[in-house]
């Protein structure tokens, strides 16, 4: 149920959220400093990927950390807005530090968002191939936000691999909730706020 007294701070925007219950429209908004933590399960395997926003939008510039590797993804404007492109792999070279002019990760771009939602089908390149993802249908996706539980409206894609997506209904925020495809899962587990959350960032690059 909506509580009007309860505020959560989430980077710089703030939007007012209930203490538990669904959150409907915008009022999960990412700014600098978000930290998203997604769990992955691979039959008895399990483990952890971080990121740690810089800044988004209206491009994005975050920190990526395993429980290995590290390194920093800047997705330019043009991907954000328009890309055609996504992948959950080919962005992430360990210690390096990599800009992406047209693919898209962790968020579907806004044009994929639009074709998804007034189509209800996007022809993609994923990994470089040619993809289909098709609406299935509403749901809710449950995280922690501030140690906080929250169910989120989301969009559940099927795609032509065999792969099921979860994707926040939201075209400003359309951030990857769940993908499973055989017994692999990964899910964003939980979102936090703090003012010092970046730990190697220490200039902004300029907007691309």
């Amino acid at each position: 149920m909506w509580n009007n007294t309860s505020t959560v701070l989430l980077g710089i925007l703030l939007s007012a959220i209930p203490s538990a219950g669904t959150v409907w429209g915008n009022s999960f908004s990412f700014g600098a400093h978000t930290v998203l933590v997604y769990g992955s399960d691979s039959g008895d395997q399990k483990s952890q990927l971080v990121f740690r926003l810089a800044r988004y939008h209206p491009d994005v510039f975050m920190e990526w950390e395993s429980r290995v590797h590290q390194g920093t993804l800047h997705l330019f404007e043009e991907a954000v807005g328009k890309g055609k492109k996504f992948t959950l792999t080919h962005l992430f070279d360990a210690g390096v530090d990599i800009e992406s002019k047209d693919v898209m990760t962790v968020w579907i771009s806004k044009w994929m968002y639009d074709e998804l939602t007034n189509e209800g089908s996007v022809k993609i390149k994923s990994n470089r191939l040619p993809l289909t993802m098709r609406v299935e249908g509403k749901d809710v996706h449950t995280l922690a936000l501030n140690r906080r539980e929250l169910e989120l409206p989301v969009l559940r894609l099927k795609d032509s691999r065999g792969g099921s997506w979860a994707f926040h209904e939201d075209r400003d925020n359309p951030v990857l909730m769940e993908y499973v495809l055989g017994h692999y899962r990964l899910y964003l587990k939980s979102v936090s706020t703090s003012r010092k959350s970046l730990r190697w960032i220490r200039k902004l690059p300029p907007v691309k």
